[in-house]
């Protein structure tokens, strides 16, 4: 499900970041050697990303470990699409393309979404509760300033 965030996020011009002084990093917990492939097979993904096996980090955030998508009654996310063929299509990009399924990471890791700064401030921060659980695009990109939308919006965060 991340691929497909990490596509979405791509899509956000980099002069609309540009104009709101700010940029995107994905981070991801998996080795680097799969990071960098799964980085160089993101075409529609320019940003920065990086590697961060340990998750240290994630812990430090407070991210979950949940290998869950949403249940019963719980909305899904307009990034998240067709979860099913997604993730089968998926693992059979990994196994094609020659990733080291053992260097992935941690697939019950959930991620976050944060909007950090000026300086070492959050100013936004939104932890997943399970694999399907990003914060829209739009909520994202209007917590950091950013003019951009997808027309989707579900938090309702205003400026």
């Amino acid at each position: 499900m991340c691929k497909l965030y990490v596509e979405e996020l791509g899509k956000v011009p980099k002069s609309a970041l540009d104009a709101a002084g700010t940029r995107i990093v994905v981070i991801g917990c998996g080795e680097w050697s799969v990071i960098k492939k799964y980085r160089d097979d993101s075409a529609n993904y320019p940003y920065d990303i990086y590697a961060e096996p340990t998750r240290a980090l994630h812990q430090k955030l407070g991210l979950l470990s949940n290998r869950y998508g949403a249940g019963p009654g719980e909305k899904r996310k307009s990034y998240a699409g067709k979860v099913l063929a997604v993730g089968l299509a998926s693992l059979a990009r990994w196994i094609r393309k020659g990733y080291d399924i053992t260097k992935v990471g941690n697939l019950s890791q959930v991620g976050g979404d944060f909007v950090l700064g000026p300086g070492s401030k959050v100013t936004f921060a939104a932890r997943m509760k399970n694999t399907q659980d990003h914060v829209e695009i739009d909520d994202l990109m209007k917590a950091a300033g950013v003019a951009y939308s997808t027309g989707v919006s579900q938090s309702g965060l205003t400026g």
